[in-house]
């Protein structure tokens, strides 16, 4: 019996690619739900906006709420950067944002505190 395997076809040179790489080149979701799944809100939230230790050690629904506040923020100030074509736009740190806000927002929702408003915005107070 033969056995087939999946091959890059851009490469050209037939070299195997992981499963996990097919499924995300399948859906590119599941890549973004496998990054936030990753995070390491200690050592990724210090490099997208400015928190202290002690911010970081707040585990209270409070302190996850502040943090979201300023995640939100960061997002406005860099979603009108690229609306205006400005130089210091930058798409990866607007995705980092992006994938830090859910991942804080799951984070938020696993210890039981409501994340969303009827009309699904992110709640502020």
């Amino acid at each position: 019996m033969a056995t087939t395997r999946a091959t890059d076809p851009g490469n050209g040179d037939g070299a195997e690619i992981s499963p996990s790489a097919k499924s995300r080149r399948e859906n590119p979701r599941s890549a973004a739900i496998a990054a936030i799944e990753r995070w390491d809100r200690d050592r990724m939230l210090p490099r997208l906006i400015p928190v202290g230790p002690e911010e970081l050690a707040d585990d209270s629904r409070e302190g996850r709420l502040e943090i979201l506040r300023r995640l939100a923020s960061a997002l406005r100030g860099e979603r009108v950067r690229g609306r205006a074509g400005h130089w210091s736009y930058s798409l990866d740190r607007h995705v980092g944002l992006v994938q830090a806000q859910a991942a804080e927002l799951r984070l938020l929702a696993a210890i039981g505190a409501p994340t969303k408003t009827p009309r699904g915005r992110f709640r502020t107070a």
